[in-house]
């Protein structure tokens, strides 16, 4: 693994260097164009700072849209959408990680991040002026269509330009912005969704959007490979492409509606599980057989390392979407908050993901080793599941604040080692390809939690709930104003606790299902490469 000592040193330079799985000529060039172009302390700062506020933009249009769900809900009268809300976002986005890589070793990384902008400045003005739920959900399927893309990139042009044993620094800069739009995410989506409209969780996004799209414009000098578009365009793998986005919306599609809206054993949801499972299989034989520039070359399907790599991806992944989106549930529904409280009561999670992020980019660069970070980032999780399972109406701040703190350094502590992890094991002109297709594990894991553990609260609640009313009129109420159960006069007195206990026993199933996921997530970090990655520097970073 010497190479990876040297992946990335001419970060001084705002030329960043392509990882070219095809077409290396064209990105060589682009890149010796920009070889005199030496970027002063400002411009590096500025560069990263865009970076950041491309990364900030995406995580908070993740975060804010779960204080606001309740809401959104009540005001559009339809709980069938909760899972969709978060799932659309995903679902767009998802598919395309491994192509955006692909794309910005073929275009440029500028332009791709630019486009991604531009998309889902789009998607989120859909979002804000929505006036049904489908409209909302289109909106969010668009906005993940470019937001997608933003995470992964900001990696990508870090791994091209900064040394392997100095990214956990720089990866902590994206970090604490995820971690700063997940702090101001409840927040803000509690304070417009209580004293404005839940509308501007998604509008938010266009001021933001803009100052970010200039600051790339004028900071981020990255080369543009050359060729004709004729030929760029040639090289896209169109057939994997389609292949993994069929494969993935069959999937969440199946997980979202079976036992929803269509039984587990009917011929379509078993239909959607066949077809994506054949489109997946369709996919794998695309990229190793008949593409010309397949989204994952060869050599990374037979590096053995990164499988445990993607499947901690996922399983991370399931964990900390799920877990972001139905805590505030919790504090919304069951303890009787409303937005902005729900927001703060969510905060002990996020600054227990802070903390522990930046803890684990010291204790990597110190040290070198990744994998133990990922042990010791299962175990929180499995705790902290476990204890936030047993949360009931009447648990105290304590207990609330304690476990959440739990999950958040269970999160913080994978934020980073994982994906590093993978980094180590790849050369570096398969980094972006690497961490492109992380990013798609993770994404994908997002969907399968938020899907699963939607299709388990939906089915246990509405069991309970069928048991405690009899009116049609009132459980309809019930359980598509789940924000709404505490105010006096809108549920009979006698049922509010009994109502609030089935919401409590519900989600209890889904933090038990969580605490599983994460058992599975220590298991599977087991076969994790242990080696110290080279480079590595002992003592404080």
């Amino acid at each position: 693994m010497g190479e990876h000592e040297e992946s990335g040193k001419e970060g001084e330079s705002l030329a960043l260097k392509t990882s070219a799985t095809s077409s290396s000529t064209d990105l060589a060039d682009a890149s010796k164009n920009e070889s005199d172009a030496k970027s002063t302390p400002f411009q590096l700062g500025m560069l990263f700072f865009g970076l950041a506020l491309s990364v900030f933009m995406a995580a908070l249009d993740i975060t804010i849209v779960a204080v606001a769900t309740p809401s959104i809900i009540t005001d559009f009268k339809t709980f069938s959408g909760l899972s969709w809300v978060g799932t659309a976002y995903l679902l767009s986005s998802t598919p395309f990680f491994p192509t955006y890589g692909k794309l910005a070793d073929i275009f440029g990384r500028k332009p791709i991040l630019l486009s991604a902008i531009l998309i889902f400045e789009a998607g989120s003005l859909m979002c804000g002026l929505a006036p049904n739920m489908a409209i909302l959900i289109a909106g969010r399927a668009v906005s993940g269509l470019g937001g997608g893309a933003l995470l992964p990139l900001a990696y990508i042009v870090v791994s091209d330009v900064v040394p392997l044993r100095e990214r956990p620094k720089y990866m902590s800069i994206f970090a604490a912005a995820f971690g700063i739009a997940c702090i101001a995410g409840p927040l803000l989506g509690g304070a417009f969704t209580d004293r404005v409209s839940w509308r501007w969780c998604f509008l938010i996004n266009l001021p933001v959007g803009a100052l970010t799209a200039l600051v790339v414009i004028f900071y981020l000098g990255l080369p543009i490979p050359h060729g004709d578009i004729r030929n760029k365009l040639g090289k896209i793998d169109y057939l994997g492409t389609l292949f993994i986005a069929t494969a993935t919306v069959l999937l969440a599609s199946a997980l979202s509606l079976g036992g929803v809206e269509y039984a587990w054993s009917s011929a379509a949801i078993i239909s959607m599980f066949v077809l994506s499972f054949a489109c997946a299989v369709l996919f794998v034989a695309s990229q190793l057989k008949f593409s010309k520039n397949p989204l994952i070359s060869a050599d990374l399907w037979g590096n053995r390392a990164l499988i445990p790599v993607w499947l901690c991806g996922i399983l991370q992944g399931a964990l900390f979407f799920s877990l972001t989106y139905y805590v505030p549930i919790y504090f919304q529904v069951v303890n009787g908050d409303k937005a902005v409280a729900a927001g703060v009561h969510t905060l002990p999670l996020i600054l227990g993901h802070i903390l522990l992020t930046f803890a684990g980019g010291i204790a990597i660069s110190s040290t070198g080793y990744t994998a133990p970070i990922v042990y010791l980032s299962a175990c929180c999780f499995i705790v902290g599941a476990a204890l936030t399972s047993t949360l009931t109406s009447d648990s105290g701040l304590d207990k609330q604040y304690g476990y959440l703190v739990l999950l958040g350094m269970g999160s913080g502590l994978a934020s980073q080692s994982i994906n590093l992890n993978g980094q180590s094991v790849v050369a570096p002109p398969r980094l972006a390809v690497m961490i492109s297709s992380y990013s798609f594990c993770q994404a994908l894991g997002g969907i399968l939690g938020i899907a699963v553990d939607g299709s388990v609260l939906t089915n246990a609640l509405s069991s309970r709930l069928i048991q405690l009313i009899d009116s049609e009129t009132l459980l309809e109420y019930v359980t598509n104003h789940p924000s709404e159960i505490r105010d006096a006069g809108k549920v009979p007195v006698s049922l509010v606790q009994p109502v609030v206990d089935a919401y409590t026993a519900s989600l209890s199933l889904v933090f038990k299902a969580a605490a599983a996921t994460a058992g599975a997530f220590l298991v599977t970090s087991l076969f994790l490469r242990r080696d110290r990655m080279k480079g590595a520097r002992r003592g404080k970073a």
